[in-house]
């Protein structure tokens, strides 16, 4: 195995219909966001792993914990990918990526989720809308 969980998840949501649908290609890991960027769209990243262990050393089980972001002009649209990615995710056990070379998930779950906006631009009256998602995943290590 040679992927990793974040080419994984990547794999899956650029693959989904429902996502795609809603967000076309846009989905970014948060370093590769462009600037000023189309929006609706999905930014993504491992906020950190958490390695199990057992008195005989490496468990070759790890938890990830995966921030989401759902960005589109209007709270209704953030909300629409929001349902999309967690119809997807949420309580996703198997094996996760590209066929060929994907990685075994024992439990994805939505741990938290919240909304907020940027700053307005443009001089309109409201900023771009934002839905969060932090997924925790339980995945086999090779």
């Amino acid at each position: 195995m040679s992927a990793t969980i974040g080419d994984a998840l990547y794999y899956e949501l650029s693959n989904a219909a429902a996502v795609s649908a809603l967000v076309g290609s846009r989905i970014y890991p948060a370093g590769d966001v462009p600037q000023n960027p189309t929006r609706p769209y999905i930014a993504w990243f491992k906020v950190d792993n958490i390695h199990a262990r057992h008195q005989g050393g490496s468990s070759l089980l790890t938890q990830a914990r995966f921030q989401l972001d759902a960005w589109a002009e209007t709270g209704t649209a953030a909300e629409a990918i929001y349902e999309a990615v967690r119809g997807l995710l949420d309580n996703y056990a198997g094996e996760l990526g590209d066929p060929a070379d994907s990685v075994t998930v024992r439990s994805c779950t939505l741990d938290t989720d919240s909304s907020g906006s940027a700053p307005p631009t443009g001089g309109g009256p409201r900023g771009p809308q934002r839905q969060t998602m932090d997924f925790l995943i339980w995945y086999r290590e090779e």
